[in-house]
């Protein structure tokens, strides 16, 4: 009886460089992919974040006269974060007032462990939301009363680009009625910060910071 031999043969090496340069060209595709998914899923988180921080002010609100909290400049905290344990009671977590993508502000006891800030600067006297009542804020659905502090550096968490500081930077914010949206932030590029002042009049922001008409 006749033996069979086998006829199998590995790979070649041409064959080999073939499938590694189609497995890096797989993996220069996709993993932009995986990083802007997972990344939308921060922001996500973030956004839902916002919404329980605004839900607690208002809430507040409720308790207090229809009122929103102060800010209070303290050494503990920047006056504009630091309103975290005014509605700690309402949100009951800690947890919240960490966006996913912040690897600064979050992680500061300058900021109160906040990455969240509150439209109230309270070394500039009748400016903001801080501490009005609801019924005297011009149009809250666009007013905005906590949003992403990346705003702050006229930058995003969520869209880093190089640089400091760029007009149209991405960011959540959360408005006086308590939605959440996520838009971009003018920015005048003269070095002041983006909360110091509002749009353009007649621009296409969907924002506004100051509260009186």
């Amino acid at each position: 009886m006749l033996n069979k031999q086998s006829n199998k043969s590995g790979f070649t090496l041409i064959e080999l460089l073939v499938v590694i340069a189609i497995i890096a060209i797989l993996a220069a595709i996709l993993f932009p992919v995986f990083a802007k998914a997972r990344e939308k899923a921060r922001q996500t988180t973030c956004s839902s974040n916002l919404k329980q921080i605004g839900m607690g002010m208002l809430m507040y609100a409720e308790d207090y006269d229809e009122t929103l909290p102060q800010s209070e400049y303290n050494e503990k905290a920047w006056g504009f974060c630091f309103y975290k344990d005014k509605i700690m009671p309402y949100v009951k977590s800690d947890k919240i007032f960490q966006c996913p993508s912040d690897s600064s502000w979050c992680k500061s006891a300058d900021c109160d462990y906040n990455s969240y800030v509150y439209n109230g600067i309270p070394w500039t006297p009748g400016w903001g939301i801080a501490g009005r009542s609801l019924a005297a804020i011009n149009a809250p659905s666009t007013i905005v009363m906590v949003f992403d502090s990346s705003v702050c550096a006229a930058t995003s968490y969520h869209q880093p680009k190089s640089g400091t500081m760029y007009n149209d930077a991405m960011n959540n914010l959360c408005f006086g009625d308590g939605h959440v949206k996520f838009l971009p932030i003018y920015w005048a590029g003269n070095g002041a910060y983006p909360y110091n002042y509002d749009p353009p009049v007649g621009s296409n922001y969907q924002y506004r910071w100051d509260p009186e008409p």
